[in-house]
């Protein structure tokens, strides 16, 4: 069935943007979770994650269906008949698109594997294959692949083995193809992460040998294309190079140095390019910590601390001379997010709590969007997650957002939009009546489309999207009962033709009617009651399901003087 949350008026958003196809409205992709069960909150959440493009028209994502089914991988072309679930294999962790499929690691217990390999899908069960899969010990293939990168034709990612540990291999998508591209540390594990990049088909990684330590390295998915970019700290000490970004044609990272304590660094990317020291913003021998690197536009913004600061700023460079600090101090940014025309929103804290930010490249462009919950409280979740908030087309920002009425308390959040103004920051809909919140994550774009996870109260958390000029259709909600009674449905679930009742103490004399409502708030029947006054008491009224009814979610309405309350009842296959 389809679920379409309130909109935001169109005519509203072209205030905001020119935008040719401006969102509208708010829509339940499909109850995954109900598609065995029974659709309740507390058994059908499928809780989606890991959105990836297949292809022009389809995209992948983990869901559970339940916890007595096996597999989690869905396949879907944005519409409820075209989202299914793929197989019975369980994806884990990152999903990539490579050469018009999409890799994981995965198993598949209802097909004997349970050791975690790599898989390829191309969104149809008989099109869902193990490409190689480890036993443990094994030197053949490693043992749960992950940080997956593409390097043109071959991917790239870490895996483990007890005999070469934790190392960078490649595949072309088939067992042959696959194989260690070089043991960086023979005596245990050489790849260390450090939030690689992929910069001109060359990934640029932290590596560790025992006698340099962790220190930068590159690869271009071949052995003797591997190699330690520089000691930068030298010896077998660390320099723990991170933060691997491509701005302004040089590569820039994180690293400590004897002398100049962990600070901004960059190289070109050519080989033998020397590595210069940028900034000096912890001082001599102290360390400005510089993290959450991101291009704008050409522009290298990052966060630091600067000398004599007692938090983290926000930084600006323009490859020439020395960074600036943008806007106040100690604001300690989060997540920096490129938004077009040179821009970047992040979060960020002051007095007013933790709030979505903007910054123009200017220290008077640097400020909250909007103080959305007043005082020092958190308006965007405040936790270091890029799963908060999400930039689209350049325009538009969706955020976890709490403004003490939609949404109020710790980690309670609604889904909020802004064009990056205070008069332009919106609620896009109250998903969870009163203060309670739908907590909206795992953000996805796709053809126009936002994609995105929220716990609903009706379906639990499940897959929503906004899309562009789609109608907007009302939706039926369960009211807190202003009604003074007790009541309850007897059997719920309750199969399409059966009898079943409804059961009501009453404290006070009330004249009701009834109704059956789906979703959207369309009657599908008239419930009988007798005529007059219900006195005070228990009541027991029989009725019986229409033979036609579809499976799904509906609500009995009781109505009173203006005063409702709702029972919600699952019809089952």
């Amino acid at each position: 069935m389809m679920l379409t949350r309130y909109p935001y008026f169109p005519t509203l958003l072209l205030l905001f943007f020119s935008l040719s196809a401006p969102i509208t409205a708010q829509t339940l992709l499909r109850n995954i979770g109900q598609d065995s069960l029974l659709g309740t909150t507390e058994l059908g959440s499928s809780s989606p994650i890991e959105f990836t493009r297949l292809n022009d028209t389809e995209f992948v994502f983990q869901g559970f269906v339940s916890g007595f089914e096996l597999g989690n991988l869905h396949v879907s072309d944005g519409t409820e008949a075209g989202t299914n679930k793929v197989g019975t294999v369980t994806a884990q962790g990152q999903m990539i698109h490579f050469q018009g499929r999409v890799y994981f690691a995965g198993t598949d217990f209802a097909g004997g594997q349970a050791t975690i390999g790599l898989w390829v899908t191309d969104g149809t069960a008989e099109g869902t294959e193990l490409v190689f899969a480890s036993e443990a010990g094994s030197a053949t293939f490693p043992l749960d692949p992950k940080d997956f990168f593409v390097l043109d034709t071959l991917l790239l990612f870490s895996g483990l083995t007890i005999t070469h540990g934790t190392e960078l291999w490649r595949t072309d998508g088939t067992a042959a193809g696959t194989r260690l591209i070089a043991d960086v540390n023979p005596d245990g594990d050489g790849y260390a992460g450090g939030e690689p990049t992929v910069v001109d088909s060359i990934l640029y990684f932290a590596g560790y040998t025992p006698d340099a330590g962790v220190e930068p390295w590159r690869t271009d998915g071949t052995p003797e294309g591997t190699w330690m970019i520089a000691d930068m700290n030298p010896g077998p000490q660390n320099s723990g190079a991170a933060f691997f970004t491509a701005s302004g044609g040089f590569i820039y990272f994180s690293a400590l140095a004897p002398g100049s304590g962990r600070e901004v660094r960059r190289m070109r990317p050519e080989r033998g390019s020397a590595i210069e020291l940028i900034g000096e913003g912890g001082g001599s021998t102290d360390s400005s910590d510089p993290r959450y690197f991101v291009d704008a536009d050409g522009t290298l913004f990052y966060v630091a601390q600067t000398e004599g600061a007692d938090g983290l700023e926000l930084m600006r460079y323009n490859h020439v001379g020395e960074p600036e600090v943008m806007g106040p101090t100690d604001i300690f940014p989060q997540i920096l997010k490129p938004f077009g025309n040179g821009r970047i929103v992040f979060k960020a804290r002051n007095a007013n709590g933790t709030e979505l930010w903007i910054s123009d490249g200017t220290s008077g462009g640097t400020h909250p969007i909007t103080d959305l919950y007043a005082g020092p409280n958190d308006g965007v979740f405040p936790n270091v997650s890029a799963e908060s908030f999400h930039v689209y087309q350049d325009s538009l920002v969706y955020y976890a957002g709490a403004d003490g009425t939609a949404a109020d308390g710790e980690f309670v959040y609604e889904l909020f939009v802004t064009d990056g103004t205070e008069a332009g920051t919106v609620l896009v809909s109250d998903q969870v009546p009163g203060t309670e919140g739908s907590n909206p994550g795992n953000f996805f774009t796709f053809r126009e489309r936002v994609y995105f996870a929220a716990t609903d109260p009706l379906v639990g958390r499940e897959p929503f999207y906004l899309g562009p000029g789609e109608p907007p259709v009302s939706i039926f909600r369960p009211v807190v009962s202003s009604l003074r009674l007790q009541a309850r449905v007897f059997p719920n679930p309750i199969r399409a033709g059966a009898a079943f009742r409804l059961e009501m103490e009453l404290d006070t004399p009330l004249k009701l009617t009834a109704g059956l409502y789906d979703l959207r708030g369309v009657l599908v029947r008239d419930l009988p009651l007798p005529s007059g006054q219900l006195q005070v008491g228990n009541h027991s009224m029989p009725w019986q399901l229409p033979a036609d009814i579809s499976s799904g979610i509906y609500f009995i309405r009781l109505i009173s003087e203006g005063k409702v309350a709702s029972l919600r009842v699952v019809v089952a296959e």
